[in-house]
C-alpha cells in the first residue's frame, strides 16, 4: 500500500481570512483523500483559526521566537514532508535561505490575491526563488496574468485552480423576506484595498426614510475600522450598523445577513463570496478579479464598478423593494457554489499537482 502524501501548508498566520479559511478546508478535504496535511503558521498561537484547525484534528505548528529560531523550527517541521505548499509571498520570502535545501521536496507556491508584486524588492526575490519552485498556482486568471507580466516565470509550470469551500456541517438559515428591509453583510479585512467605506457612502446617499430599513453587519478588523465607525456616528446614526470584529463561526457570520456586499479594488477568487453563495445569500460585488466568475448579473447578484456608491445604492434599494428577488438570487448562488466550487474538487486538482 502506498504511503499517504505528506504536505506542509505554510501560511503567514491563522487569523481570520479567506486564504486561511481555505487552507483549513483544503486540509480537511485532503484528510478525506487519505493524505497527511499539516499547517505551519508564522502568526501567533492565539490566532482564532488555530483553535479551529486543532478541532478538525489538523496538526498545527506555530513558529515562535526570533527569526533564526523560527527558521530552525521550520526546517525541523519540513523533515518528514514530501510537499511544501506555500500560501503567501511573505511566507515564501521568509524561506529564502532555505529554498536550496528543499530540492528533493516538491515546493508549490499559491498566489491567493490578484494584487501586483512588482516593486524591485519583490522582483528580485521572485527571480531568485523561481528555480526552486516546482509549480505555481493562482485562484484566478487575472492573478496569473498580473504575476506573469511582472515576473519571468515562464519555465515554471503554472496553473489556475479554483478555490472551494467545505460545506459539511454548515447550517444555513433562510433569509428574511420583508419589503423595505434588508440586512447587508461585509466579511473581510478592513483595509483600504477592501474599500468598505463605499458601502457606507452608498447608504448615505439613500433617503433617510428608506435607509432606516437597512441593517449592516461588519465582520473583520483592520486599520480602516476607526474610519468606518466614525462615518457611522457622523453620517449614519439612524442606521443599525454592527461591528462584530473577528469571528470564526461561519454559521454566525453568514446567517446574520441577507446579502453580502464586496467593495474591493481587487480580488482573487473570494472565499467570502463562495461561502455566502453556499449559505444561499445574494451578492453585490465589484467587477474585478475573479468576482465575475462567481457573481452573474441578475442571476445570483449584481456586479458594480469599483468605488461607485451610486450604483451600489441602486442595487440595495432594489433588493429592499423586491425581497423575492434576493431570495431567488440566493438559491441560484447556492446551486452554483455546490456544483462548481467544491473543496473536494479543489483537493483533487492539488493532489494531481503534488505528484507531477
Amino acid at each position: 500500500m502506498n504511503k499517504p502524501i505528506t504536505i506542509a501548508h505554510v501560511v503567514s498566520s491563522l487569523k481570520i481570512g479567506g486564504a486561511e479559511r481555505f487552507v483549513i478546508d483544503l486540509c480537511i478535504a485532503q484528510q478525506k483523500r487519505t493524505m497527511s496535511p499539516c499547517i505551519i503558521s508564522m502568526g501567533a498561537v492565539d490566532d482564532l483559526l488555530v483553535a479551529e484547525a486543532l478541532e478538525q484534528k489538523i496538526p498545527v505548528k506555530v513558529l515562535v521566537g526570533n527569526k533564526a529560531y523560527k527558521q530552525l523550527q521550520m526546517l525541523l517541521s519540513f523533515r518528514k514532508q514530501q510537499v511544501i505548499h506555500v500560501h503567501s509571498p511573505h511566507s515564501l520570502k521568509f524561506m529564502t535561505l532555505m529554498l536550496p535545501i528543499f530540492r528533493k521536496k516538491k515546493v508549490i507556491y499559491t498566489r491567493h490575491g490578484a494584487a501586483t508584486l512588482k516593486s524591485k524588492k519583490w522582483t528580485r526575490f521572485h527571480q531568485f526563488a523561481a528555480p526552486y519552485i516546482n509549480a505555481i498556482s493562482f485562484v484566478s486568471e487575472e492573478s496569473s496574468k498580473n504575476f506573469h507580466l511582472d515576473h519571468d516565470w515562464n519555465s515554471t509550470p503554472s496553473f489556475v485552480i479554483d478555490n472551494g469551500v467545505n460545506v459539511d456541517n454548515l447550517k444555513p438559515i433562510p433569509t428574511e423576506n420583508q419589503v423595505g428591509k434588508v440586512r447587508l453583510g461585509s466579511v473581510g479585512r478592513m483595509v483600504e484595498l477592501k474599500n468598505q467605506i463605499c458601502l457606507l457612502q452608498a447608504i448615505d446617499s439613500i433617503d433617510t426614510t428608506t435607509r432606516k430599513g437597512i441593517e449592516v453587519h461588519f465582520f473583520g478588523d483592520g486599520e480602516c475600522a476607526p474610519q468606518l465607525k466614525q462615518f457611522h456616528q457622523a453620517r449614519l446614526n439612524d442606521v443599525t450598523i454592527k461591528f462584530h470584529g473577528m469571528q470564526r463561526d461561519r454559521d454566525q457570520i453568514y446567517n446574520s445577513f441577507d446579502t453580502l456586499v464586496v467593495t474591493s479594488e481587487t480580488e482573487g477568487l473570494s472565499i467570502a463570496i463562495i461561502e455566502a453563495m453556499t449559505y444561499q445569500r445574494s451578492v453585490i460585488a465589484t467587477d474585478v478579479g475573479g468576482n465575475p466568475r462567481l457573481v452573474e448579473d441578475n442571476v445570483n447578484g449584481w456586479l458594480t464598478a469599483f468605488n461607485n456608491p451610486e450604483h451600489l445604492a441602486g442595487c440595495i434599494k432594489q433588493l429592499m423593494a423586491e425581497p423575492a428577488l434576493r431570495n431567488g438570487m440566493g438559491i441560484a448562488g447556492r446551486e452554483k457554489a455546490l456544483l462548481r466550487f467544491s473543496i473536494d474538487a479543489t483537493a483533487k486538482k492539488y493532489e494531481q499537482l503534488y505528484v507531477l
